[in-house]
């Protein structure tokens, strides 16, 4: 089990589950009202990482399935159930009534404008504004001229407040916003006149936004900004690795400020690109789950490692194995540094602790997420091939996302939940107004990195304006941030009970 993108199914015979030995086809008096409550209690009663802990999905909760029934029936709604059997600490779990939306989404694909922003609170009120934190290439966006740190303040003339900005930004094919000035934090912003319409489209996005290279008195410094963990687009990201290797950089800033995270094989595959002894052999991290998935793992003789690569694994669509592969370029660095955001989670942090034991690593930027936990997606199939999207139920399109591990790097380091703050604090909310393009020298993230390797000490610090951040806008698909493992590994001839 040392590379994930070669882990086969998790194949639950849960058809064939019993309740104090009556199968499920014996004498039922009760029907079940709604399949799609049995298939969120079979799922999170198998892997979800909290199970212990929610009475309901204990074993022996129910004696038969006519108790099991009565219980799943009082909830009027699939969301209501998945909502009760979720922890309180559970930050990351979630369901979907459409799980086409969820894959093309965790590919990349997805129906936008072609920008991401981020909403600030204006003073003490429930006024709040956005800014542009990046625009997509050749996207609704950029065509309408679209740029990193415009400043709007109103959706089709309604000022944005914290309790109507989800139903203005989000869901919607097309509206106008209200482009504005900054003032200070007391006042937002002061509009221009500038209105901008902008229509939705479906969009592919390329998480790899931008390469560059810096000649910093003879040192060459790679710059990548990368933007989604995403395991159908590894070449891409080989390539700009290749590209900086071949312009001969010995450091290299990796910028994951808008990088919620996504699939743990290719944090895999870039954290063997970055460090060079990376592999196969090599630790990057460890899995822990609930007790029946760990004697599943015991029983079967599966490593709960997981492990840097040989080579990069490349794969076509949602398939869980890959279809070929490449070689790995790899660049030869001493240390690496990492910018970061409220905005960066999941795999974008489990990269970052997983090389901490083999790289130095500075942290330059703000806080991140604090999501040291992975997920998998469950979809109901009439075999209970849970992780496989094969043979699934037609009469729905639910799909569940449960936390079901906990993540470890090699050293056993776990405690990263609260976030992971940084070794230079440096916040884009102080530079309202101004903010400068990515890759460009004078961007304040990027200036820290490069004065720390040119030599030239810190850049002076800034005046903090004491910007609430209220919503950024990757938030709103949270697919991104809370999906990270890919599929893994028990016999397929395993029934867990």
């Amino acid at each position: 089990m040392k590379e994930l993108g070669r882990y086969l199914v998790l194949l639950l015979i849960l058809g064939i589950i019993t309740i104090s030995g009556c199968k499920k086809n014996d004498g039922i008096n009760i029907p079940l009202e709604n399949e799609i409550n049995e298939f969120i209690w079979e799922g999170m009663r198998t892997y979800y990482y909290w199970v212990s802990e929610v009475p309901d999905l204990a074993d022996g909760r129910f004696t038969t399935f006519d108790e099991l029934h009565t219980f799943l029936n009082e909830y009027s709604t699939p969301e209501s159930l998945f909502a009760d059997f979720k922890v309180e600490k559970d930050r990351f779990s979630f369901l979907v009534d459409d799980y086409n939306k969820l894959d093309n989404a965790l590919q990349g694909i997805s129906n936008s404008f072609g920008y991401e922003f981020r909403l600030v609170k204006i003073g003490e009120s429930k006024r709040i504004f956005g800014y542009v934190q990046y625009v997509i290439s050749e996207s609704p966006a950029e065509n309408v001229g679209l740029k990193r740190g415009d400043l709007f303040d109103a959706v089709d003339g309604i000022d944005l407040t914290e309790d109507n900005f989800e139903e203005l930004l989000f869901g919607r094919d097309s509206y106008t916003l209200s482009m504005g000035e900054f003032v200070s934090r007391e006042e937002g912003l002061e509009r221009n006149g500038t209105s901008i319409s902008i229509s939705a489209v479906e969009l592919t996005e390329n998480p790899v936004y931008l390469t560059k290279t810096f000649d910093l008195n003879g040192v060459k410094a790679g710059y990548l900004v990368y933007n989604q963990f995403v395991r159908t687009r590894h070449s891409e990201l080989n390539e700009a690795i290749g590209l900086l290797k071949s312009e001969g950089v010995s450091e290299l800033i990796l910028d994951l400020r808008y990088n919620p995270g996504g699939s743990i094989a290719t944090a895999q595959a870039l954290g063997s690109m970055l460090y060079s002894n990376g592999t196969s052999d090599v630790v990057f991290g460890e899995y822990f789950f609930n007790d029946l998935l760990t004697s599943a793992f015991s029983a079967n003789g599966n490593d709960p490692n997981f492990y840097f690569l040989d080579e990069l694994p490349i794969y076509d669509g949602m398939n869980n194995s890959p279809v070929g592969s490449e070689e790995i370029n790899r660049l030869n660095l001493s240390r690496i540094f990492i910018l970061t955001s409220s905005g960066t989670a999941s795999a974008s942090e489990l990269l970052l602790v997983g090389l901490r034991p083999y790289l130095p690593v500075t942290v330059i930027g703000t806080t991140t997420v604090g999501k040291n936990v992975g997920s998998v997606t469950l979809y109901d199939s009439s075999v209970k091939r849970y992780t496989e999207k094969k043979d699934l139920n037609p009469n729905h399109k639910y799909a569940i996302q449960p936390i079901i591990s906990q993540l470890a790097n090699s050293v056993g380091f776990t405690e990263y939940n609260n976030g992971i703050e940084p070794d230079v604090e440096i916040s884009e909310l102080d530079f309202l107004g101004e903010i400068e393009p990515l890759g460009s020298e004078s961007e304040p993230l990027l200036q820290e990195a490069l004065s720390i390797i040119s030599g030239t000490g810190r850049i002076s610090n800034r005046i903090s304006l004491n910007m609430e951040r209220v919503y950024d806008s990757k938030e709103y698909r949270p697919f991104l941030y809370r999906s990270l493992l890919d599929p893994i590994k028990i016999d397929p001839d395993t029934t867990l009970k």
